[in-house]
């Protein structure tokens, strides 16, 4: 983000210690708004988080955007071709907010989406918007998370789309902060047999939320 436009970018390491940069994801597209990147992936008892090669063409995946969430795809990660166009933030895509309801004024990717069991498990970001276009039972602008469930062998495919965040602000230090009202979600890891959720808190501290990995395909 330079003040003005919010970019992806790609980098690589060897060890998660030094890091090789690859510069823009959408190289075509400079100065498209394109923040936020999930690479759906599979996640291991002993912590690791492998992307994993989806669809009918073997590739991979990542969900992007805010405002809509779009798809692109890759065959090794470093060269991303978008499938929805990035130079339209809030135009054509996958995920689109919903008027009237907790996710109507802009959704984003949150971490890395749980691929398991034939399913991508796409937890989401999302903000409230004002007046009737929104949820008037929750503040302007709350940020709030739910979850979309996508077909494996066709990521273009949604299958379910939660009509209820999972998590939203309902504690003091979600509620106050340096942004009121916002629970953002970022980072999952698989730990113990527990779904660990990391997310931020009025954009201010920094919280987990848990859940046990049997029985389900996502925190």
């Amino acid at each position: 983000y330079d003040g003005r436009v919010a970019r992806l970018c790609i980098a690589s390491s060897p060890d998660l210690v030094t890091w090789e940069r690859h510069g823009l994801a959408f190289k075509e597209y400079p100065n498209a708004w394109s923040k936020a990147g999930s690479i759906p992936s599979t996640y291991h008892p002993d912590g690791r988080v492998v992307a994993a090669r989806l669809g009918p063409r073997d590739q991979y995946y990542m969900l992007w955007g805010e405002g809509t969430i779009k798809l692109a795809t890759s065959p090794d990660l470093k060269s991303w071709t978008p499938l929805h166009p990035p130079n339209d933030r809030w135009g054509r895509g996958l995920i689109y907010p919903r008027p009237g309801s907790w996710d109507s004024d802009l959704v984003e990717p949150g971490p890395a989406a749980v691929v398991r069991d034939g399913l991508v498990t796409l937890i989401y970001n999302s903000k409230n918007a004002p007046g009737s276009e929104g949820r008037e039972t929750f503040p302007v602008g709350t940020y709030s998370a739910g979850q979309v469930i996508l077909d494996a062998s066709d990521p273009t495919k949604i299958l379910y789309r939660s009509e209820e965040p999972f998590i939203w602000p309902d504690q003091p230090f979600e509620i106050k902060g340096q942004i009121n009202n916002v629970v953002f979600v970022q980072g999952l890891v698989q730990h113990q047999n527990q779904w660990l959720l990391y997310y931020g808190t009025a954009d201010s501290l920094i919280g987990v939320a848990s859940c046990p990995v049997t029985g389900v395909h996502a925190a």
